[in-house]
């Protein structure tokens, strides 16, 4: 809040942004700063309290707690970490999941495929044996 804003207003750091989710520092959740001609200005909040970023090109704003990015051309809020751990871990539980499938047909398709040798293994034998009988009764 103090010298490291100096310190990047003397650098240049075109935009300088805090976030204090907990309100212990600042009145409002997030702040952003811009630089114009060599002082920090504070960047106005829409009213939907969305405060927009000319370096990243997004909004930024707070919602349930979190920082959150905004794509203004798709009006869309951009996935947070947590929501891309999840998202990924949800994916790798469907692909477990369809592998799972892919075995459990694999499965049943080799079991379908063991029946049906035997059913043509025993119809074979019993081919077999009506030709021996048939000879049986044809011989006088």
């Amino acid at each position: 809040v103090g010298s490291k804003r100096h310190t990047y207003e003397h650098l240049g750091v075109m935009e300088y942004w805090l976030f204090d989710p907990e309100g212990f520092r600042l009145s409002a959740p997030l702040r952003g700063y811009r630089l114009r001609a060599g002082r920090y200005r504070q960047i106005a909040a829409d009213a939907a309290g969305r405060m927009s970023s000319a370096v990243l090109g997004l909004e930024l704003h707070v919602r349930d707690g979190e920082l959150r990015f905004r794509d203004p051309a798709t009006g869309e809020d951009l996935d947070t970490y947590s929501e891309v751990h999840r998202g990924r871990a949800a994916e790798k539980q469907r692909a477990d999941a369809a592998e799972r499938g892919q075995a459990t047909q694999k499965s049943r398709a080799e079991a379908a495929e063991s029946r049906a040798e035997v059913a043509e293994s025993r119809a074979e034998a019993a081919e077999r044996e009506l030709a021996r009988l048939r000879s049986r009764l044809e011989k006088p």
